[in-house]
Order: C-alpha cells, then structure tokens, then sequence
C-alpha cells in the first residue's frame, strides 16, 4: 500500500514515520498556531479532523514535520507578525518570511557602548576589539549564531578588521558563551552521520515541546518544573525511536540546553548541589528559588500554625464533656479541626472517588477524636502537683470508648484494654466494666417498667411479622457448667418503618462496676400435659409427592455437570468414557454385600456446605470466589483416589458445587435480621415451666410488633418440639415449627447406619480419603461437615459410574457436547465473577434441562433405576435418597414452603427405619399442623408460602439458613472467651 505525507501529500519514497499519538497531537496544534498567521491552512484541513487509532496508520516526512513543528521558527513568525501588524495597524495573517541578511528590516540600532551581545547595563567590565584574532571570533559568531539579533548587530563586518573598525564592545562572559555555543554546535554536528540528521531535528523539536507543556502548561503543580537527567534521558529515547546512534562519549546535554534557550521563551536553569538542574520558566523563577533555597527562615511559617493551634484548642475547650449514654451519634467532632485534619491527610483535592472520600472522612474524623481525648485545659496544664504523676483525666471520645468495648468483647481482658489506654486510644477497664453494668441496669429496668415484662431487641420495626426460635444453651467450662434457654427474634429489614424496640439509655450515675441488682425472673405454672391426644383426619401421606420435578431435573443436570468434570479427570478426552469396571462387574464382587430388605430406606445430604455449626449459609459465597474447580472433591488433600483428588487448574475442568449450580441459577432474597430477646433463662427448656414462660415470651412481642390475632412462629429441635405440642391449645396461641437444622441431623444419622458396613465405608479408607476415625465420625453423623462431604464425593462418583451402563457411547458423546458448553460458562464465570456470564450459564442449564426433557432422558433414567436389582438396587436407593436430602436443604436455602413440605414427608419412611423415634413420630404432625394453616390460618400459610420461613443474612442468592440454625450461631457467639467462658462461676458477672 502507497504512503502518503499528511504534511506535504508527497508519496516520494524518502524516510516516512509512523503518527504515533503524540505527534499527531503536536502537528495539529502547530497547524492552528500557523493558521492564526495565515500559514499551513490546507495542511490544517488536512490533518484537523485525524484521530489517532491503532487500525489506522498515519504517515510523514521527518522533513516536513521538522520544518512544521519547529518551536523556534513559530516563535520568530510570531514576533514578526505582531511588530508587523503594530506598524501597519492592520490585521496582516499573510506576510513573508525573512531570510537573516543586513536588510533594514532586520538591521536594529543599538548602542555601542555597551556589550554587542547583551545590551545590558550592568556594572561588568565591557572590553573592546583591539586585535584581528579578536575580529575573526566576531566573524565566526556572525556566520554561526542563531539569534537574529546578534547577527543584525554584526552584519557589516566583513573582515577581521571590521569590529575593530567600528569599536565593538563585548563582556567576557557573553563573549566566551557565544563561542562555547559554536564549539559544541560544531562537535555535535560532527557526531552524528548525514542520515541521523532529521531524525536528531525531530528529536529536538519533541523535547523542546515535552519541555514547554512541563514548566508552562502543567497547572496541577504549584511549581513546574523537570530536572536536566530526565530531560536527557527522554531526549536518549527519542533518538533511539527516531533510529538516531547513540554515543556513550557524547555529552548532550549542552546541546539540549541550546535547544530549548532556542525554542522555549523565559526558560531558565538552576543548580541546587550534587543534585541535577532544575529546569522552569522564569514566571515562576522567584518561586522555586525560594523552594531550594538554604537557610530559609520559618519564623512566619511557625507563627501562623501557633495561630492555628490557639484557634482548634479554643474549639475543643468550648466542646461539653461527652458520656457515652448508648449511642454514639450524640457525639459533635469539632468542624475545624477535623477540617484541618483532612487537608493535611489529603490535601486541598476534591475529586475523589467516593471510597476514597469516605476513607479520608474517617480518618480525619478518628485523628480529631484522638487530639481531643488529648486535650489538656489550661488549669491541667498549671496545677502543681506534689509528686511526678500522669494527667488524670481525659475527654471522653467514640473512638475511645468504642475501641475499649471492642476489645472487651473481644476477649474481655484487662491487659488488652489497659495496653490500648496506655496509647491513650481507649478508656480504662474499669470504665468499660461501669458502662457493661449500666448497660445491664438499663435492660433491667426496660424490662421491670414496661407492662409486658420484655425487652426488645432496637432492630425490630412495627408492622412487619417476626419469626421465632428457642434452644437451650449448655457450656461446660473450668469455672463451672451452664444450662440455660434464650429467643430468637428475626424480622425481615425493611425501609422506611420506624423502630419499635427499645434504645438502651444508659445511667451516667451509675458507678458500680458489679451488677448489684438482678432481674427476678417468673416462671408460669406448667405441670406436664396428661391429654395428648392428636389426629388429622384429613391428613394423607405423599400428597405432594411428584410436585416438584424441575428441582429434582436441575439436581441431575448439576450431577451430569460434575459427571463430566470427573471424567475428564481420571477417564479420556471423549468426557464420559471412563475405563472402569462395568456395575454388573461391581455386583459380582460385591454380591456378599447385599443388604437387609430393612436397609432400603436412607437419608443422605450430597452438598458441600454444612448445614449446621457458624458457617453453613455465610460459605456459599465463598466457595464461589475461592474455589474455581470442583469442591466437591476437597474432601481430603491426603488421598490419592481418583475422585476425590482436586481438578486440574483448567478452564475446561471446572464445575460448580451444588450450593455455587444452586446459587447461579435461583434469585436473592430479602435480608433479615436477628437477635436475642433478653433475659437469658437460666434454666433449661425441658421444663415445663421455662418452655411455657419462653414462649409466652414470643406471644408478648408479637402481639406488641404486629398486634393481636397473629400467631408467633416458632422453631424449635425435636426435643423441645415434642413437649411443645402437648401443651394445651397449642395450635391456637402459637404455630410451632421443626427446625431444618436438626431433621437435617437426624436424616445424617439414618444414612449413617444405612451404609454402615456396605462396602462405602471401607472405600473410603482404602482410598485414603479418610481415615479409620473420621469414617466412623461419619457413620455416627458426628461431624456434620464431614458426613456432607463424604456423600457428596461418592454421590457423583456413583452417578458417573451409572452413565456407562445407562446410555451409550453415542449417547454419551451428545450428552458431553451439551454439558461441556455450561461447564464452560462456568469456569469463565468463575474467573470473571460478571453477571453476564452467570445469566449465560442460568439459560444454558434451562436449554440443556428443555433437551433432556424432551429426549426423554429423566425418564430413562428412573425407569432403570427402577429395574435394578442387588448392589444397583441399593446403590440406586443410595442415589435417591440423598437427593432426597439435597432437595430439602434446597427448599430452606430458596425459601420454597411447599418444597420443604414435599421432601419432609419423603424423609419421613427413612426416621422410622433408622431408630429417629422423635422425627418419625412427630415428623407427620408436624407436615400435617402446616398443611392445615391452609384452611385454618390462610394469612399465617400466605406469609410462610411467601418464603418466610428461612432466614437470609446476605444478599448471595440460595444461603437462607432455618431459624434454629440461626439461633445455633448466636449460641456459638457467646461460646467463646468474652462470652460465657471463664464466668460461669460468678453469679454477677453472669448476670451482667
């Protein structure tokens, strides 16, 4: 393709260059420059409109740019027209250029008496021309120079005799400048090659113009300015990107200054030692001057922040002692010293992000509380004290009375709280134990003043319905042993409602550090319930059964999912063809192993995320950000079978975990939160008389939240379930629910004794994938994590091996094409987190469910899971029944009523086969009691069949945890060291 200049049009084959930005840059605006003199116009037509791109080339000649983007030659065009238009009084843009001759246009007077170079009328001696050497000097000069003026002074001298003719006079130093300039002007020219020479005229014009936007157009910096080593540095590099020879011998930096005293006005250079010279405009001469000058004298500077420091410490001894009286808002940081606090953290800047902003906020809002906990009065600072001793006291701040507080929560330790005092960061402990007992005294007297007898925790609003839960609390500790019972109040957050429950007012008057008084605490008369009859004539078991079948296809599809990944793992690159024994092989070895006709019905749970302990809900979301590859099968880093052994790192080989497939396919839901409702019982709910007194508890609150005619929902375990439907008109005052968490236990322990002694358990030791301990931590359901995950990595591990016997090589090829595709998806979501790629995965897992459905797929597969007989027989009940399980964790994680309903009654057969005598006999009254809300309560069955019956703590869809769950985390918070722990044996303290 031809080039063409887009200077000169020309196409003539000499050097061109490519336009990178920056020279399009500059060519566009000296063309504006020169049209303001009626010059270039048609080039400026040319090139104004050229935006620089990496698709389109731009190409010149270095001539035509070194002649157009000349800095000097603009700044002599320049001059000429404004002395032009100032003697003609016209506005001349078309005028001619001046060749440098001994015209009388360029010809200026001067005056003779003084130096011929400088015309200035100094005090320095000025010499004159008295020898022919001397004369030959000033020919030289007037043949080299490149100041027009100075050769307009010496244009008629001729000979060596002339200057002396005409009495010149010069001084010493102009004398010997303009020579050393010709001497080096020479050398430099003798240096570089002929072809080098427009590369090195370009150069000079780029840094000249890199100079000049440095020191006179850069207004972000109060002194511009740029030192000779970077400036001969950036000049090394466009030499070497304009193909010009470098010489390590040359210095060129007295050329670099001759460029830029040539091109840039008011420039000016200054040493400042060892250091590089600083380069500026002259503007601003007085100013860096000043910057770099030693010895300056700060008095001035001293004595305006004196000023400023009588100004804040007026502020902060005009500010009232502060005490902390539950709240922290009431608390009015002084404007100005926070002001200053700020400027001096970031300046006088303004257009910061709002992070940014925030950060800078807090800081200088911490730094002015800090100076004031500081503070000293005047009548401090000049009472006489009659030994050597520490201030007394100090301003009372947020920052130190929050900080205290923390870390007294934290560990409740003395040493810790006295450490952050000494920085004089944090109140002493003794006035962290006065506040905890004022914070005790004012719940106490909530509780004895209002009429319900009650507190209430300060997050709860009028109008929206709460849910419930009670559990006992037991801890044994060194200092003794812990039984007692506690609520859980839990309400959905929303906008705009005002609060109902009640701010803690502290007492400042209040200075005990021990808790003298105590809540008496009365317990309703409650004998145990002798009539308990029940029945639910209506009631018939798998009602429901069959509703849900598109939760129970997308488990099969995230099972084809992880089928897949595993297959590519330890089988060929065709997906599903895994060299392994056939099932028909399995149940020939293992025909000794068949098991009882009693052992057919398990419960098992295939997720990765605990369903009980502190983090089975809040993991989700990390599993999804820290876990790109299959986490299913990170059940051990100590095995080397081959299903448990972790993915390779490949795009290709990650899939989702069940909780990550769930949480990318469903939507969020609305944040709750939660609390304990004060007092702590101090006695267990067993009794009958605690567990009523609990629940009249929650029917006090709910009638106060949301008035009267609401039943409270309530969630409670198994044990406390059973006593809670014997009690009289049960159903009538509250409506009682069996917590997720625990039947989730109970079906770990049926599936426990369902594969005790199957062969399972001895794959996982020979496997090395747990050890001897662990396995019968599993089979016990002792360890619910690890139960999880166990069935998870044999769940996928038999579903792989049962796609070599369902479906052909063909079939399975098609199958991997389809599955591959949303695989795919994932990993680039994994690695991307963009929510474009998670709606592409969602609709490629409802596209691959469409096609399974309609090539009857799910229905091949029940049909033969149903033909199986022997070892498939009980490995396929193995199958369906920690789906079972997989789909009731999936209701409380979506928040599905009917769902959780549905998989309850299929849980149901697996309680009475395995000995949970308490969930296999209560399990069906309680399906039962909810699905008669339906005709008994319709606004209680609405506000559950609304998906609140599971509570979410954040906004990461498919992590909404049961009510009993969440009262176990609560639980696991007071658990610890500033808990309950070391205070069990002290009666105030437990109080408190």
């Amino acid at each position: 393709m031809e080039c063409a200049c887009i200077i000169c049009e020309g196409t003539e084959s000499v050097p061109f260059s490519v336009a990178s930005a920056a020279s399009l840059e500059t060519i566009k605006t000296f063309c504006k420059n020169w049209d303001k003199l009626g010059k270039n116009e048609d080039v400026l037509r040319r090139v104004k409109d050229l935006t620089f791109s990496e698709d389109t080339k731009y190409h010149y000649h270095r001539k035509c740019y070194q002649s157009l983007c000349h800095q000097g030659h603009l700044t002599r065009a320049q001059k000429k027209y404004e002395e032009d238009f100032a003697s003609s009084g016209a506005n001349k843009k078309q005028w001619r250029t001046s060749r440098i001759t001994p015209s009388s246009k360029t010809r200026k007077t001067f005056d003779q008496d003084m130096c011929v170079f400088c015309q200035s009328n100094d005090k320095t001696a000025v010499h004159s021309v008295t020898s022919s050497d001397m004369g030959k000097k000033f020919l030289a000069i007037k043949a080299s120079s490149k100041s027009e003026e100075i050769c307009a002074r010496l244009a008629f001298i001729y000979s060596d005799k002339d200057a002396f003719a005409q009495n010149m006079k010069y001084h010493t130093n102009c004398l010997r400048k303009e020579t050393r300039d010709i001497e080096l002007s020479k050398h430099f020219k003798d240096t570089i090659s002929e072809p080098d020479s427009v590369g090195k005229a370009i150069c000079d014009i780029e840094i000249a113009n890199i100079v000049q936007s440095v020191i006179t157009d850069n207004s972000e910096l109060d002194f511009p300015s740029i030192d000779m080593k970077s400036i001969q540095d950036a000049y090394k590099s466009l030499l070497e990107e304009n193909g010009v020879e470098i010489s390590t011998e040359t210095n060129y930096k007295p050329h670099i200054k001759n460029v830029l005293l040539e091109a840039i006005p008011d420039i000016d250079f200054a040493k400042r030692g060892p250091k590089p010279e600083i380069v500026f405009s002259t503007i601003t001469k007085e100013k860096v001057m000043a910057q770099f000058y030693e010895g300056a004298d700060v008095r001035d500077e001293m004595d305006i922040l004196y000023k400023a420091s009588r100004i804040l410490r007026t502020e902060i001894s005009e500010l009232k002692d502060w005490q902390f009286t539950g709240t922290f808002n009431d608390f009015n940081t002084p404007m100005k010293l926070q002001q200053l606090m700020k400027w001096v953290i970031g300046g006088p800047h303004t257009n910061l992000n709002v992070v940014r902003e925030l950060q800078i906020e807090s800081s200088s809002r911490n730094l002015a509380q800090h100076i004031v906990s500081s503070f000293r009065s005047r009548r401090q600072l000049t009472y006489e004290t009659k030994t050597d001793s520490k201030f007394q006291k100090d301003k009372r701040t947020p920052l130190t009375v929050g900080l205290a507080l923390t870390s007294y929560q934290a560990s409740r330790s003395r040493t810790d709280v006295e450490t952050l005092n000494s920085l004089q960061v944090a109140a002493t402990y003794d006035e962290v134990e006065r506040m905890t007992t004022r914070m005790a005294m004012s719940i106490i007297e909530d509780i004895k003043d209002k009429a319900h007898g009650v507190h209430i925790p300060p997050f709860v609003k009028h109008g929206i319905r709460p849910l419930y839960a009670i559990d006992n609390i037991d801890l044994g500790s060194d200092s003794g042993s812990f039984h007692g019972a506690d609520l859980l109040i839990a309400q959905k957050e929303e906008d705009g409602i005002p609060l109902l429950g009640s701010d803690i007012k502290l007492d400042p008057n209040v200075q005990d550090k021990a808790l003298k008084a105590s809540l008496e605490l009365g317990y309703y008369d409650c004998d145990k319930p002798t009539d308990l009859s029940m029945s639910h004539t209506t009631y018939k078991l798998d009602t429901m059964k069959g509703m849900f079948t598109n939760y129970e296809q997308l488990n099969i599809i995230w099972l084809l999912m992880s089928s897949w990944v595993v297959a590519r793992v330890v089988g060929t690159e065709n997906g599903f063809a895994i060299a392994t024994k056939s099932l028909q092989e399995l149940d020939l070895a293992q025909a000794e192993l068949e098991p009882a006709e009693s052992n057919q019905n398990v419960v098992a749970l295939g997720e990765d995320i605990s369903p009980t302990g502190e983090t089975c809900a809040e993991d989700a979301p990390e599993e999804t950000t820290q876990n790109g590859q299959n986490n299913i099968q990170n059940g051990s880093d100590r095995g080397n079978g081959s299903v448990h052994t972790a993915l390779p790192e490949t795009a290709s080989q990650k899939a989702p975990t069940w909780s990550t497939f769930n949480s990318l396919i469903n939507g969020k839901t609305p944040i709750w939160n939660v609390g304990i409702a004060a007092p702590l019982y101090r006695r267990s709910p067993t009794e009958w008389p605690v567990l009523l007194t609990i629940l009249k508890q929650a029917q006090k609150i709910n009638c106060i939240t949301v008035g009267e005619g609401h039943r409270p929902i309530i969630t409670l375990d198994g044990d406390l379930y059973d006593r809670a439907v014997k009690l009289k008109d049960y159903k009538k005052n509250w409506c009682i629910r069996l917590g997720g968490l625990h039947i989730t236990m109970a079906a770990l322990k049926c599936l426990g004794k369902y594969i005790d002694g199957s062969g399972i358990d001895l794959a996982w030791e020979t496997a090395d994938v747990y050890g001897s301990a662990t396995v019968r931590q599993i089979l016990d359901g002792r360890h619910i994590y690890r139960c999880i995950e166990a069935h998870t990595i044999t769940l996928v591990a038999i579903f792989t091996l049962y796609l070599q016997v369902v479906f052909s090589d063909q079939e399975r090829a098609v199958l991997g094409e389809k599955i591959s595709q949303a695989v795919s998806s994932f990993a680039s979501y994994a690695d991307g987190k963009t929510s474009y790629i998670a709606e592409t995965f969602k609709s490629q897992v409802t596209e691959i469910q469409q096609e399974l459905s309609a090539s009857n797929i799910f229905v091949r597969l029940n049909e033969w899971k149903e033909q199986g007989k022997g070892i498939q027989k009980f490995l396929t009940n193995y199958l369906d029944q920690v789906q079972v399980l997989l789909m009731f964790t999936a209701a409380t994680r979506t928040s599905n009523w009917r769902l959780h309903l549905a998989k309850m009654e299929e849980l149901l057969p697996y309680f009475h086969a395995h000995d949970q005598y308490n969930y296999g006999r209560w399990g069906p009254l309680y399906v039962a009691d909810m699905l008669e809300l339906q005709t008994t309560d319709p606004e209680t069955w609405t506000f559950l069949n609304d998906g609140n019956f599971a509570i979410t703590k954040h906004s990461v869809p498919f992590t909404a945890i049961d009510p009993d769950h969440a009262i176990e985390q609560e639980h696991k918070k007071m658990k610890i060291k500033a808990g309950f722990i070391g205070i069990t044996g002290n009666e105030h303290a437990l109080e408190k």
